[in-house]
């Protein structure tokens, strides 16, 4: 077994997770290539300037993806410590 064919393993648990939620099967679709896409464009774009000579397109290309995958990092702790500073504070007024 090969590095790269791990991650495949998951995908029967996260169907099997999936058909266990009240989600319909469209919806579940188009959420899915509604995540897709993007990433797939994003993926394939920053790959192409990857091959390319031109070392300050690939670090730009480089910056931009870091970018990209982290913000919706960083969105999501910024709304968890603010949702746990909030019960926190709502904690202590009882």
């Amino acid at each position: 077994m090969t590095a790269g064919s791990k991650p495949a393993r998951f995908i029967p648990v996260l169907v099997a997770v999936a058909g266990l939620t009240p989600l319909s099967i469209s919806r579940f679709a188009v959420a899915t290539l509604a995540g897709i896409i993007p990433a797939s464009f994003l993926l394939a774009h920053f790959g192409g300037e990857m091959a390319s000579d031109n070392v300050q397109w690939v670090m730009l290309a480089v910056l931009v993806l870091d970018t990209v995958t982290l913000v919706p990092v960083l969105i999501k702790l910024a709304i968890d410590r603010r949702r746990r500073a909030s019960q926190g504070a709502s904690g202590k007024e009882r």
